[in-house]
């Protein structure tokens, strides 16, 4: 029968290990965010979808560059 042979001693702190977490979640959202206001310009302003596809890939945008910087 195999042992379980893991490492399980922590090396970071939890807090180093949130920070790694926002920092991708935020790059996710940033990602997000130009695709949405690229789709949003690509459409074009004249129909309110296309507009609020704009809006907020710019919100998503912004929201993403500050959870990358927390």
């Amino acid at each position: 029968m195999a042992t379980n042979t893991t490492n399980t001693s922590t090396t970071g702190s939890a807090a180093t290990t949130a920070n790694t977490h926002l920092e991708f979640v935020g790059m996710i959202v940033e990602i997000a965010g130009v695709a949405s206001a690229v789709g949003g310009l690509v459409l074009s302003l004249h129909h309110w979808p296309a507009a609020a596809a704009l809006l907020g890939g710019a919100v998503a945008f912004a929201i993403g560059k500050k959870l990358r910087a927390a």
